[in-house]
């Protein structure tokens, strides 16, 4: 049976429910609402605590399909198609460092000050500003006066969401932006594509997603930041915490497969102290990068291994209790998927007890989650074909690909969580 439309006032209605219910949550937490001067670790935005992650997405999802339905598909694609020029002024401001001159916590700058410091005319700085300021990227407080919100701060203080800003739209490559807009002629060539990195990334470039930032180090850097900022925001490792808090061992060693700068491995590590990590990954020179900014006391327990994971897994560590892939498999084709998840079975062999724990985003059932999580997952999905002709996966997928590696896998538990990331954990089959 079709589900009824929603009406204007049934949508207000739910609006009211929901917001309600999420001052409720406040209240009782002694927490104050938000503002958009509020600050960028508010509580509301920051803390999984109060448990109202799913809440949040309806009351988004409800109130998107109000002003969309208000305004109509006219004014919606006039916005979408126009949506470039904020990016545009975005990149200005983090290019040109505008955001970082203006004083955090709620101090002033007039336009011919900041003019003055970035070297850019005023006048021209007064109409990029304004336009961000209607998205409260920004707040002009008087005429020609500007201060933060809440939503240009968190630019300036936070290094790992910068840089995603930044990879996709940096003022001297835009390797993500640029890819991303050849997609329409890539398909004119590549209707049909299978293999892996062929891809419109490849199509702008000329070399594969991984090559190219081996090729760019400067940008490859960025990109470990990038992803540190992906894994606050997805909560990344929160299925991994699940599986180490109920995994019935109090110490041991995770392998941490195509762990890139670490910063995941370091995370944990300051969870559990009684537990050691080791990050393997082709090329050490993003976990040197991010172990200068590290914890000191964490890197005794956190080591980097060198290890390209399409090779058969080195020696199997006595203390080894798993090893875990994360966020890589969705970079691959099928066939090279296969391809690593095999090289798991000869560690397996000798320490039938270890488990692999494959941590990716779990494309959900169509219509199981609110709108706007659905669509944080297609628009990853979107963004893995166009860089490396790749895709995100759904639960059975990745059941398929490990019985395609190797018979002998078994799935024995599958963690999910609110939003998507989720552990698949499979063994050999005794």
């Amino acid at each position: 049976m079709t589900t009824p439309a929603p009406t204007l006032l049934s949508l207000a209605t739910t609006i009211n429910t929901l917001t309600q219910a999420i001052i409720t949550k406040l209240t009782t937490h002694n927490v104050p609402e938000p503002t958009f001067t509020s600050s960028t670790d508010h509580p509301l935005w920051q803390d999984p605590t109060l448990d109202l992650n799913t809440t949040k997405a309806q009351l988004v999802d409800a109130a998107t399909s109000l002003t969309r339905l208000v305004a109509g598909p006219l004014t919606f694609h006039r916005e979408v198609f126009g949506s470039h020029f904020d990016l545009a002024a975005l990149q200005v401001m983090l290019e040109h460092r505008v955001y970082d001159q203006i004083p955090l916590g709620g101090g002033c700058m007039t336009l011919s000050e900041l003019g003055e410091r970035v070297r850019l005319d005023p006048a021209k700085l007064a109409r990029m500003l304004r336009l961000l300021a209607t998205l409260n990227i920004a707040e002009e407080v008087e005429d020609g006066v500007f201060r933060h919100t809440a939503f240009s701060e968190v630019l300036v203080r936070d290094r790992e969401l910068r840089a995603q800003v930044e990879m996709q739209r940096d003022g001297r490559l835009d390797e993500m932006h640029k890819a991303s807009v050849e997609t329409a002629n890539y398909f004119k060539e590549y209707p049909a594509a299978e293999e892996s990195h062929l891809s419109p990334f490849k199509y702008r470039w000329g070399t594969p997603f991984y090559e190219w930032y081996e090729n760019n180090p400067e940008k490859g850097v960025r990109f470990a930041l990038a992803q540190e900022g992906i894994a606050k925001l997805d909560r990344s490792s929160a299925a991994l915490v699940e599986w180490i808090k109920t995994s019935g061992h109090t110490e041991g060693r995770l392998i941490d497969v195509g762990g890139g700068s670490g910063h995941v491995a370091l995370e944990l590590a300051k969870h559990f102290p009684t537990w050691s990590f080791t990050v393997q990954d082709i090329s050490e020179t993003m976990f040197s990068e991010n172990s200068q900014c590290a914890d000191p006391s964490l890197l005794s327990r956190v080591e980097f291994s060198q290890h390209d994971f399409f090779q058969r897994q080195p020696v199997v560590p006595e203390d080894v209790k798993a090893w875990y892939i994360r966020s890589c498999l969705h970079n691959w084709g099928d066939d090279d998927c296969v391809r690593v998840l095999r090289q798991f079975a000869p560690a397996l062999e000798a320490r039938p007890e270890c488990s692999v724990l494959i941590n990716e985003s779990i494309v959900p059932t169509r219509g199981t989650v609110p709108l706007r999580e659905e669509h944080l997952v297609r628009q990853v999905d979107v963004a893995m074909m166009v860089i490396a002709n790749s895709k995100q996966r759904g639960e059975q997928d990745f059941r398929d690909l490990i019985l395609k590696a190797d018979w002998r896998y078994e799935v024995v538990r599958v963690i999910r969580l609110p939003g998507t990331m989720g552990v698949i954990e499979f063994k050999l089959r005794k």
